[in-house]
């Protein structure tokens, strides 16, 4: 009982399935990439919170952060979560007023405060806070992930899922953490794929003590102190799928942030790239199926994070666990001939 399959390995399905196995669920992870070779790998993984335009994913973002500062205090720089102190450039002091970054809830958060006079200049945006945020480093979190998956006794299939359907005859709660490809699994015509390219470089010298961050173009340097490097990036290629790294956006990346920083200019970079899941809000919904057998289903879908899927995770995750805890509660017992 309480047998739960999980299609997607990607950060949004590893934490569902870590957070069930917590609550004594028996968890399979579906997924046809190498656990530690999805597209959560490409991410830059700087903790930020959607605007009010995805008022769920906001939520989500924001319940995340308790749980990021708990792992953080308990397990320490194994766990590859820590803060980073990161300044945000505005056009003007009325844009940040506008922005998220700007609510007192949001500033205590992430103890926002003046940025130093020090700061390196940003042409055309003069106005600049400084807080102290949440870094997620994806080649020392997701090994972690993984291995506390696999000592709570979750399983891997490495298996593609062509349809939801296929699981509900062997499992009790079907999730369905697929990514932008929910897309085929679904039929759901609001999703599209956002492709993202990061490049990747040693920390500079003259960085100074500050990850950067251009408020509203993608364009930032985040220092990640564990893993000794700096991730610059992105694009943010709507309807695109191609997961595949590109040279000419690799210049273009290096150009842009060049602009801002001439530093970057020049410095050899290594990319990787991937395809954040686009909705107009991320979808956590439930539908009941019956099986071959006439046994009730549970299946939950959980994807459209976009590129929050490491700032909203713990945040969904929690909100999964409700629905399989709910579910579990009522199911009826199996009769043994």
């Amino acid at each position: 009982m309480n047998n739960v399959a999980i299609v997607g390995a990607g950060i949004i399905g590893m934490t569902n399935a870590v957070c069930l196995l917590e609550k004594g669920f028996f968890v399979t992870i579906f997924t046809k990439d190498e656990p530690l070779s999805t597209n959560s790998d490409a991410a830059v993984a700087n903790w930020f919170t959607s605007d009010d335009s995805k008022p769920l994913l906001q939520r989500y973002c924001l319940e995340s952060i308790s749980k990021f500062s708990k792992l953080m205090e308990i397990e320490g720089p194994r766990s590859g979560v820590q803060r980073i102190p990161l300044i945000l450039y505005f056009k003007s002091k009325e844009d940040f007023e506008q922005s998220v970054w700007s609510r007192e809830s949001l500033k205590k958060l992430v103890n926002l405060t003046d940025a130093p006079p020090d700061r390196a200049e940003v042409p055309g945006f003069p106005f600049a806070v400084l807080i102290h945020n949440f870094l997620i480093h994806p080649a020392i979190y997701r090994p972690y992930m993984l291995k506390k998956f696999t000592k709570l006794g979750g399983k891997l299939k490495n298996k593609k899922v062509n349809a939801l359907s296929e699981l509900i005859n062997d499992y009790d709660i079907v999730i369905n953490s697929a990514g932008w490809e929910a897309e085929f699994l679904t039929k759901d015509p609001d999703v599209y794929p956002i492709r993202g390219q990061t490049e990747i470089m040693e920390i500079p010298k003259n960085l100074g003590d500050y990850s950067l961050n251009v408020e509203g173009i993608d364009a930032y340097v985040v220092f990640r102190p564990l893993t000794k490097d700096c991730v610059i990036g992105t694009t943010y290629q709507v309807g695109d799928s191609g997961s595949e790294v590109r040279e000419s956006d690799k210049r273009a990346i290096v150009e842009k942030i060049s602009k801002f920083f001439p530093y970057v200019s020049g410095v050899k970079t290594t990319s990787k790239a991937g395809v954040r899941c686009g909705r107009s809000d991320v979808r956590i919904e439930t539908e009941k199926v019956n099986n071959n057998n006439g046994e009730e289903k549970l299946i939950i879908h959980c994807y459209g994070h976009g590129g929050s899927g490491y700032s909203a995770s713990f945040g969904t995750a929690e909100e999964v666990v409700k629905y399989c805890l709910s579910f579990a509660s009522n199911m009826k017992p199996r009769l043994s001939i």
